[in-house]
């Protein structure tokens, strides 16, 4: 198992981006952030699902990684992966595959970007939201676009969530 987890007010923002293009939520974005917060969005609670592999990380079958660190240094990322997933590459390899996986070649990339699926929801009018499946991906996104007031309503949900400061999230 890779897990990978993202700071939670990066992932509301993005959650929220997400349902409104592809579940086709509606409302406003304070109320999908309560909503998140409560754990009443699909893959919620956010913390019940993290705290689970947060829990699990030293087992042999579990690799834990943040978001934040891949962004970091998506090389040192790659390696460790390999190593967890007992397979051995070379400097050459792990350049290739950092430039795969860069955010920039994903956005790109048919086979992950759902450009066929968003086209087709477009076309019978599924969706009445503009813009990609895979949008911005910047560590500290949530700064430009939640209000202040907002984020200290988060930073108090963080700060009462007991993995948030193993996390590294408080």
């Amino acid at each position: 198992i890779i897990y990978v987890t993202r700071n939670p007010k990066d992932t509301c923002v993005s959650y929220y981006h997400h349902c409104r293009f592809i579940e086709g939520f509606k409302g406003e974005f304070n109320d999908f952030c309560d909503l998140f917060i409560k754990g009443k969005v699909s893959f919620g609670p956010f913390w019940t699902n993290v705290s689970q592999y947060w829990e699990r990380r030293n087992q042999p079958n579990v690799f834990f990684l943040k978001y934040e660190d891949l962004k970091k240094d998506l090389p040192a990322s790659i390696k460790e992966m390999t190593k967890f997933l007992g397979k051995n590459l070379n400097e050459d390899q792990i350049k290739l595959l950092t430039n795969h996986l860069s955010f920039s070649s994903m956005k790109t990339n048919k086979a992950v970007n759902y450009d066929d699926f968003i086209t087709l929801h477009k076309k019978y009018k599924l969706i009445e939201t503009d813009g990609d499946f895979i949008r911005a991906g910047n560590v500290n996104g949530y700064k430009g676009e939640m209000t202040e007031e907002l984020i200290r309503k988060l930073d108090m949900w963080i700060e009462e969530q007991p993995d948030s400061e193993k996390l590294g999230y408080r």
